[in-house]
């Protein structure tokens, strides 16, 4: 299982000089059956680039999980599924977003 903040960043910049990102989510994702996996780099941030899950080239009948990381966390791995739990919109405690420039939520 994996929670994940999500977000959409945008190209305007707020009066601190920060991109303005707006629409956070947290999405629970519940992967099933993992096998082959690889993490590295687990941080205290771990800000992934994309989280990309595709069918499996070299495993039939599984997905192919690629965790591309920004900054700590990167990771592969085999499921036979996935399935998204929930979506909650909201900026996690703690989270370098949790500032007046941001605009939690759709």
């Amino acid at each position: 299982m994996a929670l994940i903040h999500v977000f959409e960043m945008t190209s305007e910049v707020s009066e601190s000089g920060h991109f303005i990102c707006r629409k956070h989510t947290l999405v629970d994702i519940q992967f099933s059956d993992v096998e082959d996996l690889k993490l590295e780099d687990f941080n205290h941030q771990n800000a992934l680039n994309h989280l990309r899950i595709l069918e499996s080239t070299t495993r039939p009948g599984r997905l192919a999980v690629f965790l591309d990381s920004a900054y700590g966390l990167d990771g592969t791995f085999t499921s036979s599924a996935v399935e998204v739990l929930s979506a909650t919109p909201g900026i996690p405690p703690g989270s370098i977003h949790a500032h007046a420039d941001a605009q939690p939520g759709p």
